[in-house]
């Protein structure tokens, strides 16, 4: 999904200081923030982007790159 990054941090912000107030989240959009959200913190990674692109499997740019090569007829 393509999403600005100014409204995915605004979700971030907002699910951060409702937690912090102990308001009770729930539902399945709500769940897999969470796993992703505890998974960034158990990897030290940011929660905010800054709409970079980037991957485990190295530069976005050659994983890019190799899928349209493979891709093309």
């Amino acid at each position: 999904m393509n999403i600005n990054p100014a409204l995915f941090n605004f979700v971030v912000a907002a699910y951060e200081r409702l937690k912090n107030r102990g308001v009770a989240l729930g539902g399945e959009a709500v769940h897999e923030f969470e796993v992703g959200y505890r998974y960034e913190e158990e990897n030290n990674l940011p929660h905010l982007i800054d709409g970079t692109f980037v991957t485990s499997a190295g530069s976005m740019n050659d994983l890019l790159t190799d899928i349209l090569n493979t891709t093309r007829s």
